[in-house]
């Protein structure tokens, strides 16, 4: 069956008016926000990370926020949060997430956003569409060993803190208040 679609019909639309061309990233701020997947996660060199071992991985969070949706004309607002995973031996041969004392303490800050540090046993798996509140700042890319000289106008918005729902917003909305009476 032919599709109805017809390329010489959509080449030919005449789009009138200015088009922004620019990105327009979610504002620095705080949200309520969810867990939608982990990606890109790799087993680091340990030589550097002074002889630890390391999983590199990107947690993918949905900014809930209709307000920034509309702002920025997105029916989904997607931030990503930079982590490492120590872990108490190669991930190659059995390593496991070291929970001991000071380590993998942003891990442990969403362990306790969610209310999954009391439990016995935890997976990562359990992250997924769990809901906190988080802080976005926007941030130029850091020189790494593919882009040693990053765009500094090229700016990234990130995950810098996962505080528990309800403890996040008493303090977001005690913030307001507070800039509200001073004003």
């Amino acid at each position: 069956m032919p599709s109805p679609f017809d390329l010489q019909n959509f080449m030919q639309d005449t789009y009138a008016g200015e088009i922004d061309t620019t990105w327009h990233n979610v504002p620095d701020g705080e949200y309520m926000a969810q867990i939608k997947e982990l990606a890109r996660a790799a087993e680091m060199d340990r030589d550097k990370f002074n002889g630890r071992d390391v999983i590199s991985a990107k947690i993918r969070w949905q900014v809930l926020d209709d307000d920034v949706k509309a702002t920025l004309g997105m029916n989904e607002i997607i931030v990503e949060q930079d982590m490492l995973f120590e872990l108490t031996g190669p991930a190659s041969s059995g390593g496991k997430i070291d929970w001991g004392v000071n380590k993998n303490m942003a891990a442990k800050k969403i362990m306790e956003a969610f209310d999954l540090h009391h439990k016995k046993s935890r997976t990562l798996a359990q992250w997924l569409n769990q809901v906190a509140w988080i802080e976005v700042r926007n941030e130029a890319a850091r020189p790494t060993a593919n882009n040693p000289n990053p765009d500094p106008e090229q700016l990234y918005s990130r995950v810098r803190k996962v505080q528990p729902l309800e403890a996040g917003r008493n303090s977001y909305l005690a913030k307001q208040s507070a800039r509200a009476a001073a004003q």
